[in-house]
């Protein structure tokens, strides 16, 4: 009798968890708060979004623990959603797609085969309750696997078109999760009007505090087209404007912009808000790309102990990659450093730089940046920037990495 219990226990749970872990199941969803009280598990009936042998880096690796819903909204609306773990040990991923077209349910069989509107499959940021979903503090349409930002920007979505949202977790989630969905009304027609940086644009003529800048040459004095990788103490993952000459955005108390233009240096600057003025216009200069010189971005940021990204690291990682795409004739030096005070540089510091220097380098290669452009060296603790560290971010600065310009061809 026990056993008949515990069979029939199992069949109810497995039942209920996975009442809508297929696509032609998936729920309507009407309301704006979802609660999955309990953990997904299984992959339903049929087992969809298979990966193909070409690996897709923005979707599933496989469709595990999965919950399928579909979205719609009578009126022209920008998405935001969150999804909040009951666990924050979970880590929830997601993948949303046009649902409107007749058979959408047998076209999805395998990812990457059928155009992914957003999707997001970073890794969990605890700093953050582990929280992903859509919102306005990216202006990316996926993040694929590893450390990047936990979420995409909005999607606008269009009436009478159904959406499929899918959540998955790859590994046995613990709990359930909520889903908050939040629907922004659409006045406006242009696609340019929805992007961040008319978000930005817009804000700065609300705002008192403002930020300028320009970029140049530093010996021509001629004005120059280049990108801005920004950070900012409310946006610390960091953000990309592309594409102009000057830019305009508020700022609170401090901002840090890295400018990246092809045949240039990366040039950093920090803005704090001085206290007898509300605005600062600055002209950034740029210096030529030289051999042997020194990269000047923001630090990569590591755990203690371990050659793992910090979502912080952002910022950095996108600035060198928008510097090797800028320009593709150019070799580096990744280099690694450790923070050991007062410690013999041992075996296990040496290794531990070197992993944390590959560690940008499989960044790289992942976002499509040719291995043969990319050298890896570990130094340890042997230059440590502070050899006796007295605060956490001493330490987080002698766990670095530097790049050196190894080659122009």
């Amino acid at each position: 009798m026990r056993l008949i219990i515990l069979i029939v226990s199992y069949l109810f749970f497995n039942s209920v968890s996975a009442q809508n872990s297929d696509c032609v199941v998936a729920l309507l969803l009407k309301d704006t708060v979802y609660q999955q009280n309990s953990a997904p598990l299984g992959s339903g009936k049929i087992k969809e979004l298979v990966q193909p042998k070409k690996y897709d880096s923005i979707s599933f690796k496989d469709e595990k623990n999965s919950e399928w819903f579909i979205l719609n909204h009578p009126e022209k609306a920008n998405l935001n959603l969150s999804i909040i773990p009951n666990s924050i040990n979970d880590d929830y991923d997601f993948m949303i797609f046009d649902a409107s077209a007749p058979g959408f349910c047998d076209s999805i069989k395998i990812a990457g085969k059928i155009k992914t509107l957003r999707s997001n499959i970073s890794r969990n940021d605890k700093s953050i309750n582990s929280v992903t979903g859509l919102n306005k503090s990216n202006d990316s349409a996926s993040v694929g696997i590893g450390v990047g930002n936990s979420f995409c920007k909005p999607l606008l979505m269009e009436p009478g078109k159904s959406y499929m949202l899918v959540i998955c977790c790859d590994r046995n989630p613990q709990k359930g999760f909520t889903l908050k969905l939040n629907y922004e009304k659409v006045t406006t027609n242009s696609a340019a009007a929805d992007s961040l940086l008319a978000r930005i644009e817009a804000e700065s003529k609300k705002s008192r505090n403002k930020l300028q800048f320009y970029f140049a040459d530093v010996e021509t004095k001629q004005r120059l087209e280049a990108d801005a990788v920004v950070r900012t103490n409310v946006i610390d993952t960091g953000f990309v404007i592309s594409g102009h000459s000057s830019y305009n955005i508020p700022f609170k108390s401090q901002t840090d912009i890295m400018a990246v233009a092809a045949g240039f240096m990366i040039e950093k600057r920090n803005y704090l808000l001085p206290q007898d003025s509300l605005s600062i216009l600055d002209t950034i200069y740029l210096k030529k790309i030289a051999k042997d010189a020194y990269l000047e971005i923001i630090p990569f940021y590591f755990e203690g102990n371990t050659d793992k990204l910090l979502p912080k690291s952002r910022p950095a990682l996108s600035s060198l990659l928008l510097f090797l795409q800028k320009n593709p004739n150019v070799k580096i030096e990744i280099q690694g450093h450790a923070n050991g005070p007062k410690r013999k540089n041992l075996k296990e510091f040496r290794k531990l730089s070197e992993n944390r220097a590959a560690a940008i380098k499989k960044y790289l290669t992942f976002e499509g940046v040719s291995k043969k452009r990319l050298a890896v060296e570990g130094f340890g603790n042997a230059m440590m920037l502070f050899p006796d560290p007295q605060t956490e971010e001493e330490s987080e600065l002698n766990r670095r990495v530097e790049i050196k310009i190894t080659a122009i061809e």
